[in-house]
C-alpha cells in the first residue's frame, strides 16, 4: 500500500524570530530526527540544534554541500518528522531531497531566512515556501532604537552591522540585526554603499522618475562636508535640530530645548530656520521651478551665514540642519517641481560654500513621526500660502532618512531620533522636560555634564 504524503512546513523570518525555538517545539510529541548545516557554529560546535535563548536538541551535522546525507540518514532509521535548520546555508539540492522525504511519507518541519542581509533571495527557502503545505512567517523586534524608546514595529529583514565579504557569512548579534521596514536602510549602511542612496530611497510606486533624473542622481553625492568637532571642555556643545519632514516639531523643538536649558541655569543660544525674510517662499509653492531654485539658494546662504556665526560661550541650538535644506531641494526635484537644470544651478551654488570649515553638531536631534502622523499634522497645521500634495511630506521623509543613513559613517555626529507620534513636547510640561532630561544625558555621555 502507498504511504500517505507527508506535509512540508515552513517557517522564514529574519534573524532573532526565533525559528530554531519553533522547531526544537516541533520536536516535542514524535519521534524527530534533526539537522542543521555544519557550517552553523554560531553558539556550539555540538551535534545540536540551538536557539538564541540557549534551549538544545540533538541534532546531525550536515556538510552544507552534501544534502543527500539527511536521506541517508532518514531511510536507515525509524522517524516520523523530520527538522531542517538554516535551510538557507543549503543549495538547491535540498528540494529534491526534502521531496524524498515527504515522498516517503514523513514530515518535514523546515526553518530559514528567506533574504540575507541584502534583502537578496537566500538560498533555497523561498522555493522551499512556495512548495509547502503550510508557511509560517516569523517576525523579531526591530533594532531601531528612539531617543525615547525601541520601534514598535515588527522586523521582517535581517541587516548588517558592518561590511560582509561575500553573501554566506555566519554571525549572531556581533553582525546581524533585525529591523522593520521603516528602518532597515537606517540601519544596515556601510561607509562602503553609502554612494547607493538612491536605492534605499523607497519612492511611492506613484512617483515616477525620468530616465535623465534617476541617470543623475544616480551620480549624486549627499552632503556629509561639515568637519565634526572634537570634544573640549573649552568649548560648548552644538546641538541641531532636524526631522523627516515640515510639521513635525522642529521649531517647537528648538523653543523647548532653549527654554528647558536655560532653566537650568544653562547659557543657550537658539537659532530659528529664518522663513519670514525669504522673499521668494511664497512663489516657491506655486509650483514655480525658478522660484523654488530662487528660494533654496536663498536658504543655503542663510544657513551658512547662521552656521558660521555661532556661539562661543553658550550651547548653540539650530532649528534645521543645512543638510536638510538640500534635501528639500532634491525632494522638489524628484517630484517634478524643480527641473533638472535649476537643481543643478542649485547643488553648484550650494557646494559653493566652504562646508568642509563649518563645525558638524555634537548632537543631531532628529524628529520622526509615521506617514500617517506626518500627513495628519502637516496638513493640519500648513501655513496659508503652503500648497502641498500628500506624496510631497513621504517622499521629503524618505529622502531625509536616505541621508540620515550616512551619517555615523560620513558625519561623526550623534543622532538622537526621537519617535513623536505620541510624545507632545509642544503641550505637555513633562514631555518637554523629559525632550530636555534625553539632550542632556546624551551630552553627559559625550563629556559635557551639566
Amino acid at each position: 500500500m502507498r504511504k500517505k504524503r507527508g506535509k512540508l512546513v515552513v517557517r522564514h523570518g529574519p534573524m532573532w524570530s526565533d525559528k530554531t525555538t519553533w522547531l526544537i517545539a516541533q520536536m516535542a510529541d514524535l519521534p524527530s530526527l534533526a539537522f542543521k548545516p555544519s557550517i552553523d557554529n554560531r553558539y556550539t560546535d555540538k551535534a545540536v540544534l540551538r536557539s538564541h535563548t540557549g534551549a538544545e536538541e540533538e541534532a546531525v551535522l550536515v556538510d552544507k554541500h552534501k544534502p543527500k546525507l539527511l536521506w541517508d540518514k532518514v531511510k536507515s532509521g525509524r522517524v516520523d518528522r523530520v527538522i531542517i535548520d538554516e535551510t538557507n546555508f543549503f543549495d538547491d539540492r535540498l528540494i529534491k531531497v526534502i521531496n524524498k522525504i515527504i515522498s516517503s511519507g514523513i514530515d518535514v518541519f523546515a526553518a530559514g531566512l528567506l533574504l540575507d542581509s541584502d534583502r537578496k533571495e537566500f538560498g533555497p527557502t523561498k522555493k522551499l515556501s512556495r512548495m509547502a503545505d503550510e508557511v509560517i512567517e516569523g517576525r523579531a523586534r526591530c533594532d531601531f532604537r528612539y531617543a525615547n524608546g525601541f520601534c514598535l514595529s515588527p522586523a521582517k529583514y535581517t541587516f548588517a552591522k558592518a561590511k560582509k565579504s561575500g553573501q554566506l557569512v555566519v554571525g549572531a548579534a556581533d553582525l546581524y540585526g533585525a529591523a522593520c521596514e521603516e528602518h532597515y536602510h537606517l540601519l544596515h549602511v556601510t561607509k562602503e554603499k553609502n554612494g547607493q542612496w538612491l536605492n534605499r530611497l523607497r519612492l511611492p510606486k506613484r512617483v515616477k522618475l525620468t530616465a535623465e533624473v534617476k541617470t543623475y542622481l544616480t551620480n549624486l553625492k549627499l552632503p556629509y562636508l561639515r568637519r565634526p568637532l572634537k570634544f573640549s571642555e573649552s568649548r560648548f556643545p552644538r546641538i541641531e535640530v532636524g526631522a523627516d519632514t515640515m510639521r513635525v516639531g522642529k521649531t517647537t523643538a528648538v523653543k523647548v530645548l532653549g527654554q528647558e536649558l536655560k532653566s537650568r541655569g544653562l547659557p543657550v543660544k537658539v537659532s530659528f530656520e529664518d522663513w519670514r525674510h525669504n522673499p521668494h517662499l511664497t512663489k516657491s509653492y506655486k509650483d514655480s521651478s525658478l522660484a523654488i531654485l530662487n528660494s533654496q539658494k536663498w536658504f543655503a546662504k542663510r544657513k551658512y551665514e547662521q552656521l558660521h556665526l555661532g556661539a562661543k560661550k553658550a550651547i548653540w541650538i539650530q532649528d534645521v540642519h543645512p543638510e536638510m535644506d538640500f534635501c528639500y531641494a532634491l525632494t522638489n526635484l524628484i517630484l517634478g517641481r524643480m527641473t533638472l537644470k535649476h537643481f543643478k544651478d542649485y547643488a553648484e551654488y550650494f557646494y559653493s560654500f566652504d562646508w568642509a570649515h563649518l563645525p558638524a553638531a555634537d548632537a543631531l536631534l532628529y524628529l520622526t513621526a509615521s506617514d500617517e502622523v506626518v500627513i495628519a499634522r502637516a496638513k493640519k497645521n500648513l501655513r496659508p500660502f503652503e500648497t502641498i500634495e500628500n506624496d510631497y511630506f513621504i517622499v521629503m521623509k524618505r529622502v531625509n532618512q536616505a541621508w540620515l543613513a550616512g551619517t555615523k559613517y560620513l558625519l561623526d555626529v550623534v543622532v538622537m531620533p526621537v519617535n513623536t507620534d505620541n510624545f507632545n513636547f509642544a503641550t505637555s510640561k513633562g514631555a518637554k522636560q523629559k525632550l530636555a532630561k534625553k539632550v542632556l544625558k546624551k551630552l553627559a555621555e559625550l563629556g559635557w555634564r551639566y
